[in-house]
């Protein structure tokens, strides 16, 4: 590419958010604002989804008590969309006790 604009920034973010790279997705906002790029909404957007999918990884691959334990101990404090998505996999997974965890976790944050 001769130059890059927003649209293939947002799509290269999206990408990385996909594969479960959340700290790679930020790194490459940050290079972003540091090349003038202006983010826009899809941008903030795309950023937070791949903070959710780097979290929701090990649900997508049915290692609920592995997520679980990831959420418990991030360096910042899960919020309802975290729980919520552990819970749906718990749901989807047929993990009563977790999910009954998640899902008091998650009205406590909200």
């Amino acid at each position: 590419m001769k130059g890059k604009d927003w649209v293939s920034w947002n799509l290269i973010i999206c990408g990385y958010g996909q594969l479960g790279h959340g700290i790679q997705a930020i790194e490459l906002f940050e290079e972003m604002r540091k090349q003038k790029v202006r983010p826009n909404s899809i941008t903030f957007l795309r950023v937070l989804s791949s903070c959710r999918h780097a979290v929701d990884l090990p649900e997508r691959a049915c290692l609920l008590e592995e997520a679980g334990e990831f959420i418990k101990k991030m360096s910042i404090q899960p919020n309802g969309v975290i729980w919520g998505s552990l819970l749906m996999s718990c749901r989807l997974l047929g993990n009563f006790w977790l999910g009954t965890e998640a899902a008091e976790n998650r009205l406590v944050v909200m």
